[in-house]
């Protein structure tokens, strides 16, 4: 097998990996300010704002992706989660080659299946743009473009140069140059507050709707006021709606589940508009009476700035009552959660 991580001659290495989202393709992982990304095409997320995020080996995580660029520009940001360990390049190692690519005529696609095997395809590159450049397979007739290389980056000397957005020409593709992606993500990663306070989650498709439709929860009491009654508690069981409202101490929401279940994964999802926060130290806690007693610890830590919170497949445990507690935010101003999903 051929090994994913690909020297670089800065001594670090690229990180190509398989993406599962609106459909299957290709991104390249990277950390900065100790958070670890994937940037993709926005087409291969399709409007769902969750992929699986699959290196080589078959290692994989989960990440919420984020489209906060501006229409045409076919570039989306995932948040990995539990992810740490993946990340071994850094935002820099996306600024393009230190030598001018103009003279090189020829790189590899590296692509990443979905059972963690890699793929290395020679390329002749044929036109070399401002924004983008094009390349065709070096073998006649050997390879084509197929649904599952959006993505793939092009790495020239064992450095990426392009990422794969146009795959429907045959043997050729179109990759947007990774000085133009560099330039967006910096930009929009200049401080990770800015980024956790003024992008709102995609709308998601009625599948995914579906999907997270979950058990049923009924609210029982919230004890934070919402600034308004526009933002009440009942919306987080809601679609469309939030309950905004001022910290002003930990904040508690009961909910009861309408039947006797094993609760096995818990999501909460805080889609953040400009001037709200993102909640952060967040406590969950569930109880087997739907009468009250004693109230055992889920799930404990922080929700991440990119407003999803998953605590993942747990070993199911018997509740009828389910307590969140938000004890601070990440930013100053209305804390906003949008829903909360339980299965």
């Amino acid at each position: 097998m051929i090994s994913c991580l690909f020297a670089m001659g800065s001594g670090v290495s690229a990180q190509p990996v398989a993406l599962r989202s609106g459909e299957t393709g290709q991104g390249f992982l990277f950390a900065h300010a100790g958070t670890c990304y994937v940037v993709l095409p926005s087409h291969v997320a399709r409007g769902e704002f969750r992929a699986q995020v699959i290196a080589e080996k078959g290692r994989s995580a989960r990440a919420s992706i984020r489209t906060p660029f501006w229409p045409g520009v076919d570039l989306a940001l995932g948040i990995l989660s539990r992810g740490g360990g993946l990340c071994e390049t850094q935002l820099g190692d996306l600024a393009g080659p230190r030598g001018a690519v103009a003279h090189k005529t020829s790189g590899a696609l590296v692509l990443v299946g979905t059972d963690g095997r890699v793929e290395r395809l020679p390329m002749d590159i044929t036109r070399i743009g401002y924004l983008d450049i094009e390349a065709r397979f070096a073998s006649a007739g050997a390879a084509t473009a197929r649904q599952g290389m959006s993505g793939g980056f092009l790495l020239v000397d064992g450095v990426p140069v392009g990422m794969a957005i146009d795959t429907t020409g045959g043997d050729t593709l179109r990759f947007m140059r990774v000085e133009e992606i560099h330039m967006n993500l910096s930009r929009l990663l200049s401080t990770q507050a800015v980024f956790a306070t003024t992008t709102t989650a995609p709308a998601a498709s009625p599948e995914a709707a579906t999907a997270r439709s979950g058990l049923a929860l009924d609210l029982v009491s919230a004890s934070a006021v919402a600034i308004g009654p526009g933002h009440m508690a009942e919306n987080i069981l809601l679609p469309e709606a939030a309950y905004v409202f001022e910290p002003k101490g930990p904040a508690v929401i009961d909910l009861l589940l309408r039947d006797a279940e094993a609760l096995s994964q818990l999501e909460l999802l805080a889609g953040v508009e400009e001037g709200q926060a993102v909640p952060r130290r967040v406590l969950i806690q569930v109880n087997a009476s739907p009468e009250g007693g004693r109230w055992r610890t889920f799930w404990s830590g922080e929700m991440p700035l990119d407003g999803v919170l998953d605590t993942g497949p747990r070993l199911g445990t018997s509740a009828r009552r389910l307590r969140i507690t938000i004890a601070s935010a990440w930013t100053a101003g209305p804390v906003r959660l949008d829903s909360v999903t339980a299965k």
